[in-house]
């Protein structure tokens, strides 16, 4: 009877401690996310509510508003009025006062968050984000019934070795509860240990099973959360620089026109126009990376990729190592975006520099491949022969 009273108290020890861990867990991840996105929309907004131009700062909620667990996001003016609130259809927003943060309670259909809209260091606003709970809580009510199910199993298997064997399963089952209270304390790193190949030791196998498949759900999830927030501020960061560009652009084009041919600053203009197209380029490879535009993809050389890229590839790895390139002169074309391509090229180069700190030669090299048999990517389809 005592061992069954044991194996009935780690069971409601899971049922209750194991989701309140989760839902920690959870409420961390959305609270991050909340404010990530509180302060990409207060990034993004400035501009447009400094000039007044309430379509751009509809813009930055909207945005915002592609993240699914945000049901309400508006701009709230320094006199505490709003200037515009926008919701997706059925979106909740809070009822009560306004305030950067509030005590979590499971029963909260929607958790605030708030960022201050900032210009020259004055608040001129405040952006107001209300996040879904309904997530956190499908989640938690999932952990709950994997929980119940898994503490009743413990209990039938626990009667019957109480019956049947006795005491030479109290050691074995006193360690998965032990291990059971490590988890839910929140050391989701805890596994069950039961050396004998018998019920217990497959109870230990399922629990710790289970424990890895919600730790890499909550892996995924967190993971996921920061690359959607990296990618919007992302975007919004490419937008505005591509705003500086344009002015940086157009007054070139204007000194060009003012400036007579043979002049000595032309060639200056020049280089101005140069590094403005190259900027307009990694303006480019954000706003892709965000998915706020799509890639061109065409036939291209790579060759003459590599050769447009070699100056700034010089400058980017330094003195400190000896660049030297060996490309064929009959590659084969390729079909790629060429913005994605100095992309890579530049990751590639920029790797090779930290692995030689003491200095050494990057050589970049081109040449065609015939593939004999399907090579397995990690990623994508794979190749196949050609």
């Amino acid at each position: 009877s005592f061992f069954v009273v044991v194996i009935a108290a780690a069971s409601l020890a899971i049922f209750f401690l194991f989701p309140a861990a989760i839902e920690r867990q959870a409420r961390v991840a959305l609270a991050s996310k909340g404010e990530s996105i509180a302060a990409m929309v207060a990034h993004s907004a400035t501009a447009p509510l400094v000039f007044d131009d309430r379509a751009g700062v509809r813009e930055s909620l909207e945005a915002a508003l592609k993240s699914p667990d945000v049901s309400h996001i508006e701009v709230i003016g320094p006199d505490d009025r709003s200037i515009i609130s926008v919701s997706p259809e059925g979106g909740l927003s809070t009822s009560q006062a306004r305030s950067a943060h509030v005590e979590w309670e499971s029963s909260l259909a929607v958790y605030p968050h708030e960022a201050s809209i900032l210009l020259d260091g004055e608040p001129i606003g405040t952006v107001h984000v209300d996040l879904s709970t309904a997530a956190v809580q499908s989640q938690v009510a999932q952990a709950r019934a994997a929980v119940a199910l898994i503490a009743l199993i413990t209990l039938i298997l626990g009667t019957l070795v109480a019956v049947g064997i006795g005491s030479r399963m109290i050691a074995p089952l006193a360690g998965v509860a032990a291990t059971a209270e490590r988890i839910a304390a929140g050391d989701l790193e805890s596994r069950a240990h039961a050396p004998a190949d018998d019920e217990v030791g497959q109870l230990a196998e399922s629990f710790n099973r289970m424990v890895d498949q919600v730790q890499a759900t909550q892996e995924r999830l967190v993971h996921s959360q920061k690359m959607e927030s990296v990618g919007k501020l992302a975007g919004g960061i490419a937008h505005d620089f591509n705003n500086l560009l344009t002015t940086i652009m157009g007054s070139a084009d204007l000194m060009l026109l003012d400036l007579p041919e043979g002049h000595v600053c032309r060639e200056e203009v020049f280089e101005i126009q140069e590094a403005g197209t190259r900027a307009a380029t990694l303006t480019k490879q954000l706003l892709a990376f965000s998915r706020r535009q799509v890639t061109q993809p065409k036939i291209l050389d790579l060759n003459e990729v590599i050769t447009g890229v070699e100056k700034m590839l010089k400058r980017l790895i330094g003195d400190q190592l000896t660049f030297d390139t060996s490309l064929d002169p009959g590659l084969v074309p390729v079909h790629a975006d060429a913005g994605n391509l100095e992309q890579v090229i530049m990751n590639l180069a920029v790797n090779a520099k930290d692995a030689m700190p003491g200095g050494g030669t990057l050589t970049l090299t081109t040449r065609s491949i015939e593939l004999e048999d399907e090579l397995e990517l990690s990623r994508g389809e794979p190749l196949p022969p050609g």
